[in-house]
């Protein structure tokens, strides 16, 4: 009856497996781990694209988002294609996580990983990884001087005291 309260319940053998797939998906994949997202939104997709970014070893969008990667990423002519104007307002969003995130992987690598410049040290804390770096560095252009084999005058001032 509907609306009755009944003391038992069970899934079946389907809705075991799928649950099993997903907790191992989700708790501890196997490695390679790509995950192939699809569908017409991506901001319908936000949550989940951000929960499988720290999960997978790789990640393709494809279906209508793509598009919407495509134009706001490449600036690509799509013609007639799906375009979600609410879902562009994250992508560059969504691709500086991936990017971090390739960043702390390179660095628990053994790489050593220099976080330099204004929008990149903000990424840095935006997503909560300036510990998880080799350096995240507050010399601005200057540093970009050095990088580049220039004397910095301010320095070279100390280092002659």
């Amino acid at each position: 009856m509907v609306g009755v309260n009944l003391p038992q319940k069970a899934g079946g053998f389907l809705m075991k497996k799928e649950l099993n797939y997903f907790a191992k998906a989700l708790e501890s994949p196997e490695r390679p781990f790509l995950a192939i997202l699809g569908g017409a939104k991506v901001a319908d997709k936000i949550q989940l694209i951000n929960n499988m970014l720290d999960k997978v070893n790789e990640m393709i969008i494809g279906g209508g988002m793509a598009f919407t990667f495509l134009k706001v990423l490449n600036n690509m002519e799509i013609g007639t294609s799906l375009f979600d104007e609410e879902g562009a307002k994250i992508v560059k969003d969504l691709m500086s996580k991936a990017l971090m995130d390739e960043v702390v992987k390179a660095t628990s690598r053994g790489c050593i990983t220099i976080i330099g410049g204004g929008d990149t040290a903000t990424c840095c804390a935006k997503w909560n990884t300036e510990d998880k770096v080799s350096h995240v560095s507050t010399g601005g252009g200057a540093s970009l001087e050095l990088l580049e084999g220039k004397v910095l005058p301010g320095v070279d001032a100390l280092s002659n005291i």
